[in-house]
């Protein structure tokens, strides 16, 4: 049968769904449905959402009436327009095997058995030139597949894909410009992974060494001393305007923090301590990942939402973005950043929609994507997430959504405008779903924890055979469903703790049967499609501003040093008595709440203080310069500068105490550019201001400093 109008295999899917569907009652979900809505139905062996069907015709294809015309059409759909000429093709339709040292699943639901085989097919199939995977330049999901499943199932072409992102020692960033953009410390998170995985002493050593260069390279340049926090964006991921303001650049994304950057530096030196602590070694980083932890929980985690804002923006009182990033959310759970009551609120409090977990809510725009509106690798990260704190209605709405959109596009290899959909992404997604929910695994140094979690909808046993671990090949048979293990037997007898030690050799039986165990709270918050009102645009002047993109349906707030202080009634309007020194900039506002902000403007009533550069070029390493002052206290300073590509770092110090960096992006213009502002504390009449360059062979020209306050 052949993909397309094929109007045969329309009717026998169609009559098919029918009889699956057949007695069931609006929303209510029964246990062979894994979950059916106003939108769409998915059930162990078929997907219905209007006339387009899916259905496993065996363990290794799904047939579906599903083209190309009808996929533009439903992106278009989800973008909101019928005129955007969104351009689709598929890939080759046929995959090679899967490779035999891969392990193979069955169930009684052929819908996953099929995704799965595809999967495993695409995972043997995605090579890059290098010897390892393939992640279409993606570095920041390639981590996080290694973390989420390939680390498990094949460790060697992990452990290649991290060696090749190795330079000098440090993991180097490979997307956009570091520290502008910062993927760097997942790579530790996954190196540990591996080393769990194979119990390599010789490449935890490698790992641990690469780890702690880049770790102490991170600390240096990144964290904010006032604020305790790191810099960086997450370009690498998200495009401004999506994620960050449109009027975001280079020079922006040095000043703000980013949550999912602070979380993955807080995991990375809590591996760097696991590495420490199995080699024998001092623990190197136990205050500083405590201190993180406790910032972020303090300065990210929004109360009136139950769960962390996407990122902090601004420099004299930084304000919480306006929304969420829901990769970073999930790895917080994960990662028992949220404690138990913060970690079940958040899950319950994030709204979801029908077709799965936004990847920021409220969007700032809608953009057509195949998995829309979930990312792949997102969803299960989600799912998982939902399955630690013990949610089945969360975790059984999120396999849906990611069913659903693997069963319409993930076979068919589809391509917007040419772009290519990550395959690596969404093969790992599906086989996570299996390794890290169904059998519940978890990598540890010294052996594999079964955690297992399977819903009610998705009854039956299932097995999951040829599993390669260390020096061991195990076949697991999963019996019945729920997230507590009854009973748990190696080649017949009892296992103690739900753990199988990592020096087990050869060929062994393992058998886990579940009970339904307790749960903290199945509730879940259904998502509307809600959008963040646009962002403002101001021109500002000495004692007055006018909003030039003045909206009459939304409202306008003043916001004067993180507080929405002054609702605006005209486009036009007088700056209001400011302190002495102020952050100012303009939000807009509806019902889904408010927008990002307007261009931050920086304003003081006192002189500030310019220190010319007699090095106009810099050339010295090191440079120091004395700087009087009428007044101690917390001063801001920032450069004036020019740079033809990448990014000069210039740590700063203040009467020989480093209090952070001067980053000089290229924003591709020849035109003089300013930094963001570093805070610096100085004393009252003379101070030495030191500025070292980093070791970045980018030189930017810096004519002055100026410090205010």
């Amino acid at each position: 049968m052949k993909l397309g109008h094929d109007i045969a295999l329309t009717l026998a899917l169609a009559l098919m769904m029918t009889m699956v569907l057949a007695g069931c009652d609006g929303q209510t979900m029964s246990n062979q449905v894994v979950a059916q809505n106003d939108e769409f139905s998915v059930t162990g062996d078929s997907v219905t959402q209007g006339n387009i069907i899916v259905c496993a015709v065996s363990p290794q294809q799904l047939e579906s009436n599903l083209n190309l015309n009808t996929a533009e059409q439903m992106l278009q759909h989800s973008a909101g327009t019928d005129t955007v000429p969104y351009c689709m093709t598929t890939g080759a339709e046929t995959r090679p095997a899967a490779s035999s040292t891969y392990p193979t699943y069955q169930s009684q639901q052929m819908l996953i058995d099929a995704l799965y085989n595809l999967s495993m097919a695409d995972i043997n199939a995605n090579h890059s030139q290098n010897g390892g995977f393939n992640s279409h330049q993606d570095h920041n999901n390639l981590y996080g597949t290694i973390y989420l499943a390939l680390a498990l199932i094949d460790p060697q072409r992990a452990k290649t894909s991290l060696k090749n992102q190795i330079e000098d020692q440090l993991v180097m960033q490979q997307e956009g410009t570091w520290p502008v953009c910062d993927d760097r410390m997942a790579w530790p998170i996954a190196a540990w992974e591996v080393y769990c995985a194979t119990g390599d002493k010789q490449w935890l050593n490698e790992a641990y060494d690469i780890t702690l260069n880049t770790i102490d390279e991170e600390l240096e340049v990144q964290l904010d001393h006032k604020l305790g926090l790191m810099h960086g964006g997450q370009l690498a991921r998200f495009r401004s305007g999506i994620f960050y303001p449109d009027w975001a650049n280079a020079i922006t994304m040095t000043e703000v923090e980013t949550t999912i950057c602070n979380i993955l530096a807080i995991r990375a030196m809590e591996v760097a301590n696991l590495m420490a602590e199995e080699l024998g070694e001092p623990i190197p980083y136990e205050q500083e990942a405590q201190h993180l932890r406790e910032t972020v929980n303090q300065l990210l985690w929004d109360e009136n939402r139950g769960g962390y804002c996407a990122y902090l923006q601004g420099r004299i009182t930084p304000m919480q973005s306006p929304m969420t990033d829901n990769m970073a959310q999930a790895l917080a759970v994960l990662w028992d950043l949220a404690d138990d009551d913060r970690s079940s609120k958040l899950v319950e409090n994030t709204p979801i929609g029908h077709r799965g977990i936004l990847p920021t809510y409220p969007a700032a725009s809608i953009e057509p994507y195949l998995e829309h509106p979930a990312w792949s690798l997102t969803q299960a990260y989600w799912n998982v997430a939902a399955a630690t704190v013990g949610n089945e209605h969360a975790l059984r709405r999120g396999l849906a959504a990611l069913y659903r959109a693997q069963a319409f596009y993930q076979p068919h290899h589809m391509a917007i405008d040419g772009k290519p959909v990550n395959t690596l992404a969404n093969a790992t997604a599906n086989i996570a779903m299996v390794l890290r929910l169904f059998a519940g695994m978890r990598l540890t140094p010294d052996g594999l924890e079964f955690r297992p979690f399977v819903p009610e909808c998705l009854p039956g046993n299932k097995t999951l055979l040829n599993v390669a671990y260390r020096n061991a090949t195990l076949d697991i048979t999963i019996v019945g469903c729920g997230n507590d293990i009854d009973k748990m037997t190696l080649d017949g007898q009892p296992v103690e703790g739900d753990f199988v030690p990592g020096d087990i050799e050869g060929h062994h039986n393992l058998l886990i049967k579940l009970r339904k165990g307790k749960t903290h709270s199945n509730h879940v918050t259904l998502a509307t499609h809600a959008l963040l009102p646009s962002t403002p645009m101001v021109s500002w002047d000495n004692d007055s501003a006018r909003i030039t993109s003045w909206q009459l349906a939304l409202a306008h707030k003043l916001v004067i040093n993180g507080a929405r202080s002054y609702s605006l009634s005209d486009s036009t309007f007088a700056l209001p008595p400011l302190p002495p020194l102020a952050e100012l900039c303009v939000v807009t506002a509806n019902r889904y709440g408010y927008s990002m902000p307007s261009p931050l403007l920086v304003t003081t009533t006192s002189l500030p203080y310019t220190l010319t550069l007699n090095d106009s070029t810099l050339q010295a390493d090191t440079l120091s310069l004395k700087l009087r002052v009428d007044h101690a206290g917390d001063y801001l300073v920032r450069a004036d500068y020019t740079i033809d590509n990448g990014c000069d770092i210039m740590l700063i110090e203040a009467n020989g105490h480093q209090m952070g960096c001067l980053y000089l992006p290229s924003t591709g213009t020849a035109a003089t550019q300013r930094t963001g502002y570093t805070t610096l504390q100085l004393l009252r009449g003379n101070n030495v201001i030191t500025l070292r360059r980093y070791r970045i062979g980018f030189r930017a020209t810096v004519p002055r400093l100026i410090f205010i306050r």
